[in-house]
């Protein structure tokens, strides 16, 4: 199946893979931060968990900012400084966006750059947006044509959709499982009684002790 920009030869499949290689990626690029945070802070060794997902080792955000770039940009004849500047703002616009629903949804924050130059509601900041920008930069020139080498080397048999589609399954069935467990964990804080046997299996084995080993999310 290919999206509704066919003819650029983005599919389903592509974007699949981008998102769970980039969001893997994005992960311990995260925990690589904060272990050179703490060990120049405090001397003390520690890597904190940057996951979005309960059963998953990625950290969503950055698979979903990669597939993003890759609708917006990957087959766009644009100069280097374009893709720079309209990454910045689709990257910080994401960002707000993203920061804004996680607090209404499950009223938590990921991230807070409230002491960033010019910040807007500490969601997003120039810095920040200027990350974003080389990001999309380095992936559209970069990262992006190793893709679709690698898709083109890529042996399409038996074997590798049951892989792609196993894979599928398993990330949306972890998707489903860490949306109703940090939603029940925003109810449970209202001291809001699960409506289904769903929301008392997500209280039984997710518990705030659980889920905050697991995300690094702080309550609003």
């Amino acid at each position: 199946m290919k999206t509704l920009v066919k003819k650029r030869y983005i599919t389903i499949k592509k974007l699949f893979v981008i998102f769970l290689v980039v969001s893997l990626f994005g992960n311990l690029y995260e925990m690589t931060l904060n272990f050179i945070k703490y060990m120049f802070q405090d001397g003390k060794v520690f890597i904190e968990t940057r996951q979005g997902l309960i059963l998953t080792p990625i950290t969503p955000i950055y698979g979903i900012g990669a597939c993003i770039m890759t609708l917006c940009f990957a087959e766009k004849k644009l100069k280097w400084y374009q893709i720079f500047l309209i990454g910045a703002l689709v990257g910080g616009a994401f960002e707000f966006v993203f920061s804004y629903l996680q607090e209404i949804i499950f009223g938590t924050t990921s991230w807070d750059y409230s002491n960033h130059f010019i910040n807007f509601g500490g969601r997003t900041s120039v810095p920040a947006m200027a990350v974003w920008g080389l990001m999309c930069l380095i992936f559209i020139k970069l990262i992006y044509p190793l893709f679709c080498k690698l898709f083109r080397i890529i042996p399409k048999n038996t074997l590798t959709y049951f892989i792609y589609y196993s894979l599928v399954l398993f990330i949306s069935f972890d998707i489903l499982l860490s949306v109703c467990a940090t939603v029940r964990q925003n109810l449970r804080h209202k001291n809001i009684k699960p409506y289904t046997f769903i929301g008392e299996i997500c209280d039984e084995l997710y518990p705030d002790k659980v889920l905050d080993k697991i995300f690094s999310s702080k309550e609003k």
